[in-house]
């Protein structure tokens, strides 16, 4: 039986895989504000106080803590001007848990912003995200992986600066 905290631990993994293809292709790390500032292309996970959900309210004019009951934001990354606000899932199977954290990401793509540099990504990585993405061709029923797909594929066309992505996703939206 798996243990409670191991998707937490996945989550940290799945971080630090995304943290590592932006150092490679030249993007710093930082954990403070300042260095943030100064950085044309950087990234900070965001659960160091000077990037609260409360400091990123007054920063970015984003409350990203509105309909995810104060959960933080996983990683921000700065893109010359544009900056992503990203929350990182890794799925594998389906199921009650699952359908949780595919309505958190979710969730996060029907966030918008004045601001047209500013970007919320969902990134869902393993087999359920091959799965969601591909629902719509896979059968002919309506079940609930076909809604899920529905759902994103409707709230992207809405949202037009945000993004639903895998690691593929991710490296082409910035390499």
């Amino acid at each position: 039986m798996i243990d409670k905290g191991s998707s937490r631990k996945k989550g940290h993994v799945g971080e630090s895989k995304l943290i590592n293809i932006l150092i490679k292709k030249g993007f710093k790390l930082v954990n403070k504000l300042n260095d943030f500032k100064r950085q044309k292309r950087c990234v900070v996970k965001s659960t160091t106080g000077e990037f609260s959900n409360k400091k990123i309210k007054q920063l970015f004019k984003v409350n990203i803590a509105r309909g995810t009951q104060d959960k933080k934001i996983d990683l921000i990354i700065k893109n010359n001007k544009s900056i992503y606000f990203l929350e990182a899932k890794h799925l594998n199977t389906g199921g009650g848990g699952q359908n949780k954290q595919v309505l958190e990401l979710s969730k996060i793509i029907k966030k918008k912003c004045s601001n047209n540099n500013y970007h919320f990504v969902a990134f869902l990585d393993g087999i359920y995200s091959n799965s969601l993405l591909n629902a719509d061709k896979l059968s002919t029923t309506e079940n609930k992986i076909k809604t899920q797909n529905k759902d994103i594929f409707k709230t992207l066309k809405k949202n037009k600066n945000n993004y639903w992505i895998n690691t593929a996703g991710f490296k082409k939206l910035f390499i």
